[in-house]
């Protein structure tokens, strides 16, 4: 399991294979990939796709198109995207880094060296 901060005893009971895990990621990052080609209506940069891709992969489609982000940037609204992304909350103490992350990729294409980078 990754994410943010010391594995838990649930964390720790379960039991996969790092091969078994790269080939779930590769489904799920596949997944996530298609459900976003397939439902954007407007162009991105490559790094506004990349953070776009972020937060598919993470929320889910069904999930990301409830939210103004989504609204905002098929209708091309560019502007206003880093703010929503900033707006989703929800789940663990790094998700708002996470989405400042999300926000300063999507609006100036700085990757940060982790998800979680945090000053």
């Amino acid at each position: 399991m990754l994410h943010y901060g010391a594995c838990t005893a649930a964390d720790n009971a379960m039991n996969m294979s790092e091969p078994a895990a790269l080939a779930q990621f590769a489904i799920d990052s596949s997944s996530a990939a298609t459900a976003l080609n397939n439902a954007l209506s407007v162009p991105l940069t490559q790094y506004q796709y990349d953070a776009m891709f972020s937060l598919t992969f993470n929320m889910g489609m069904g999930r990301l198109r409830t939210h103004d982000v989504w609204r905002d940037v098929n209708a091309g609204n560019m502007s206003a995207v880093p703010g929503d992304i900033l707006s989703l909350g929800g789940g663990g103490t790094g998700i708002p880094f996470r989405r400042a992350n999300e926000a300063n990729m999507f609006s100036n294409g700085v990757y940060a060296n982790a998800c979680y980078a945090h000053q």
